[in-house]
């Protein structure tokens, strides 16, 4: 199932994410007041965060553990940057620092 957020709901979690930081900063960017719509949505992020934070944390497979690290060991001495899969980079709008249309 794919889930498309609105502004509001980025917005919301970005509000969420960093109120639970705790760094004090707050999102200027996503409101200039805040409104009823956007008090709902954050209250429905926080409920889905607080749920996912009961769930238990599974351990990553052994295999895929040891895969890793023997990839770090065998290329812990590169210095030449690698050519991205040739997929298109995406920046996510909490990167950007201009408001949300």
């Amino acid at each position: 199932m794919r889930v498309k957020l609105s502004n509001d709901d980025r917005c919301a979690i970005d509000l969420v994410l960093e109120q639970r930081s705790g760094d004090g900063t707050v999102s200027e960017h996503c409101f200039g007041k805040s409104t009823a719509s956007l008090q709902k949505r954050v209250e429905k992020v926080e409920q889905l965060f607080d749920l996912m934070t009961q769930m238990p944390v599974a351990e990553p497979p052994a295999l895929l553990l040891a895969q890793t690290l023997k990839y770090i060991q065998q290329h812990q001495h590169d210095t030449t940057a690698r050519p991205d899969s040739g997929k298109a980079a995406t920046v996510s709008h909490s990167m950007l620092n201009r408001p949300l249309q």
